[in-house]
């Protein structure tokens, strides 16, 4: 009882202190300035469970497959070297003319692109200028205008005002336009902005009117010209209520970029304090925008990206989607999104968001690959796409495979931002963050009340297992109280990992840990010294009546014989021919011979430290690694393999003359993981042996006889191998239930013991079959005409004669599709 109540009272002690930690953790879209002691232990937690975050990520990472479903368009290294070596003077200097960027817009959807996002900083005026106004930041608009509603610019949201520039002195307004509403004053506002002015939307009756504002009375007619004015010209001075009105680049945005929203508490989502947008002479209402932040958290990586914005006072928030969010809707084909507790659904799809707007990112690989792809299946140079754009007469140099995809232009030369799974360029990111929404596909992070509880339960677990280990092992050692520790952390961690593989759900794992691992040693430290206590006291009471010898007998030992999955050798042999014996010999000189084989070959699976799974007939299976682990047992399987072909080979003469018929000795053997264990019922059970590498190695049996080989091996059991053993490929094939096709093997001998004329002919086989693979067949057919033939020789013959009048396609994976071979 004091075991238990001093244990219970550390388990509340350390679940009010990790658990309070994990209730109010920090949030991704608050920062605190000055941290107190809490904060500072909440925020030092935090840290450490991203850590564990990455380490699933990975994990996942390593479970998934690279989506195709968005490509990047890399303005990589290897574009810019083209670009100088090219022809084209304006593709030499950067910034590359943003007509151009448009014309490669144009040119993806033309090759099939469903939508394409332009993701570059069009923050500034482009250097082409004429005058006041943008040519190329024109002609971009135009590009874009010419394919409403499937092109995107991106812009950045700022959660802090930006400092405001000195503001010009402008005392008179000039009127631009009376239109019907906000909506159709979008125009107007964005050509007042473009033509550097200050507009204002003042409102009008029913509608607005949009005005602008001038220096002088001179400067307001410049002004209308440039804007292009209908009708006689409306120049006042400007009044005190003007100010009021006024609106900047922000307003804009917002009103081009807003999304239509069902949301029941739209203010709990990041404000949008400020936007770093394109120049207003390439914005248009044809094209989308969505901004392209991504979320750093605490050490500075990114795991996640947001996805939603709320502006506006009461009564007239809006909400601005990310460019993931708004590529996504446009992909699904919706125009509306609902955003109900932590789920957004966009059409049929629901992604997991946490109470700000934020969506965790699935990495759908544990590593980054090479070039600008990141996590994403293809990257593609955008040079290969501006060569497609010059190719004159509708000619295409490069297929880029677009169609039905997500394309995003984006700049890959500069450096990458840190992620779980390496440095990806940040449109790398958000390719892999549309892929994620399109899918829905993202991991949920468990609410904090779900960590708390797990939290609590750890605590307590630890000090349940605290008092259990001391009681019932009285004089259990430190080892295997640090045992205990690591196999339940160990136990947590892998169901934690699992819990986020399979389900996406990432549920805490460092407060749950450390909650258990404290309790545990604390109640455990006050549990050992209790009963160190009373084994003294009992010494002194008992003397020997309780010796320590009694705690070591009761001690048991791990089972070999508990079913496991185990990396295993598996071995299948047959003899041809002697099967139909049965029926022709005396049975008492059939079950002489069949004796004397099978002792033999069992002897060899014995000697290398096999295990006879059973006899099939004249048939032996057998498989080494399992209950007894090995180092190599692919490697004791083969020498197995060799010891058997030579005893066969020695006792065959006699066998023969005995059975009066010609016999062949056949064998296959795989290598891989397989179920091991003992299996049976309560009247018979046996340890034996299931999975995918017996039937390959029955198989295989088979096959050696249609290549009149003895021992067939897989390129698994090649790879165990190594240099051990000297063998001779023989054919690729499929085999049922392996996704990929398999590379067969003939298992010769072992190095030294091969003559000078043996290896010289296994090296010339190898020249030809590689000319084969090559499909280089006329000369493959040539080279194997002048070896000495035997069935594989002259069933490559045959191939290479059929393949060199009827070539296989380009894709051509080795597999033989010609006529059955007999």
């Amino acid at each position: 009882m004091a075991k238990f109540g001093v244990a219970f009272a550390w388990a509340l002690a350390f679940s009010a202190v990790f658990g309070g930690a994990v209730f109010f953790r920090v949030q991704r879209s608050s920062a605190e300035d000055t941290l107190t002691w809490h904060a500072e232990v909440r925020q030092g937690l935090e840290r450490l469970e991203l850590y564990t975050y990455d380490w699933r990520a990975r994990a996942l990472g390593d479970a998934s497959e690279r989506k195709d479903d968005v490509v990047l368009l890399a303005l990589d290294d290897e574009t810019l070297a083209n670009a100088r070596e090219g022809v084209d003077a304006a593709l030499s200097v950067r910034p590359w003319p943003r007509e151009l960027y448009g014309g490669l817009m144009q040119q993806a959807l033309a090759e099939g692109a469903r939508e394409v996002i332009l993701d570059l900083p069009l923050y500034d005026s482009s250097p082409r200028q004429c005058g006041n106004v943008s040519s190329d930041d024109e002609a971009l608009r135009k590009k874009l205008d010419a394919q409403p509603g499937r092109l995107m610019l991106t812009f950045r949201a700022l959660e802090k005002p930006s400092r405001p520039a000195d503001r010009e002195l402008k005392p008179f307004m000039l009127k631009v336009a009376d239109v019907a509403g906000e909506a159709e004053a979008r125009e107007p506002v964005r050509r007042v902005l473009a033509a550097r002015s200050t507009p204002h939307v003042i409102p009008k009756g029913q509608g607005v009117a949009v005005w602008a504002a001038a220096f002088s009375e001179a400067k307001a007619r410049e002004l209308a010209l440039a804007l292009k004015v209908d009708g006689p010209l409306v120049i006042r001075p400007e009044n005190a209520d003007d100010a009021r009105y006024e609106v900047g680049q922000q307003w804009l945005v917002e009103r081009l970029a807003e999304i239509e929203i069902d949301a029941a508490e739209p203010w709990k989502l990041p404000g949008l304090e400020g936007v770093e947008a394109p120049v207003p002479a390439a914005l248009t209402t044809s094209a989308m925008l969505g901004a392209s932040n991504l979320a750093t958290d605490l050490d500075g990586r990114v795991r996640a990206v947001p996805l939603l914005w709320v502006t506006g006072g009461e009564g007239t928030k809006r909400v601005v989607p990310s460019a993931v969010l708004r590529a996504a809707m446009r992909f699904l084909g919706v125009s509306k999104v609902k955003l109900e507790g932590r789920t957004l659904t966009v059409g049929s799809v629901k992604v997991p968001v946490d109470e700000h707007g934020f969506m965790n990112l699935r990495w759908d690989t544990a590593e980054v690959g090479r070039g600008a792809r990141g996590t994403l299946k293809r990257s593609i140079p955008l040079w290969r796409l501006a060569v497609n754009l010059q190719d004159a007469g509708g000619v295409r140099h490069h297929d880029n495979e677009l169609t039905d995809r997500v394309a995003i232009i984006t700049d890959a030369s500069g450096a990458a931002v840190d992620t779980p799974v390496g440095g990806v360029q940040s449109g790398a990111v958000l390719a892999q963050a549309v892929n994620n929404l399109i899918s829905g596909r993202a991991v949920e992070r468990a609410v904090p009340l779900l960590d708390f509880y797990a939290t609590v339960a750890m605590a307590f677990a630890g000090a349940f297992v605290a008092v259990s280990l001391s009681s019932l092992f009285r004089r259990a050692g430190w080892l295997s109280m640090a045992l205990v520790l690591a196999v339940v952390l160990g136990v947590y961690a892998l169901l934690a990992r699992q819990l986020f593989v399979t389900q996406l759900r990432w549920v805490a794992m460092v407060a749950p840990m450390a909650a258990f691992t404290l309790t545990y040693l604390a109640a455990l430290g006050y549990a050992t010294t209790l009963e160190k206590s009373l084994r003294e006291f009992m010494g002194r009471a008992l003397g020997r009546a309780l010796p320590a010898e009694i705690a070591r007998r009761l001690e048991s030992n791990v089972s070999l014989m508990r079913p496991e999955r185990r990396s295993i050798a598996t071995f299948i042999s047959d003899v041809d021919g002697f099967t139909a014996l049965a029926h022709e010999l005396e049975p008492e000189t059939y079950v002489q011979v069949l004796t004397d084989y099978l002792g033999r070959m069992t002897r060899a699976v014995l000697e290398t430290q096999g295990n006879v799974d059973k006899y099939l007939g004249d048939g032996v299976m057998a498989f080494w690694g399992a209950p007894v682990h090995l180092d190599q047992p692919a490697v004791n399987a083969c020498e197995a393999a060799l010891q058997m072909s030579a005893q066969f080979e020695k006792r065959k003469p006699s066998w023969e003359k005995r059975c009066h018929r010609a016999m062949a000795f056949r064998a296959g053997i795989d290598f891989g993981e397989a179920l091991v264990g003992e299996m049976g019922t309560e009247h018979r059970a046996t340890y034996s042996v299931m999975g995918e590498p017996v039937a390959s190695a029955a198989r295989l049996e088979s096959l050696a006889r249609k290549w009149d080989v003895r021992v067939l091996v897989t390129d698994a059991v090649v790879e165990h191998v190594g240099e051990k053993f000297v063998f001779r490929e023989i054919d690729t094939v499929r085999l049922p239930r392996r996704d990929k096709p398999v590379k067969l093997y003939e298992l010769v001998g072992r190095p030294g013991e091969l003559d000078s004329p043996r290896l010289e002919r296994l090296q010339k086989y190898a020249v030809a079959l590689g000319a084969y693979q090559a499909r280089r067949f006329k000369e493959a057919r040539h080279l194997f005409l002048g070896m000495n033939e035997d069935q594989t020789i002259r069933r490559y013959l045959a191939r290479a004669a059929r393949y060199e009048e009827k070539p296989p396609p380009e894709s051509w994976d080795g597999l033989y599709d010609g006529p059955a071979e007999a």
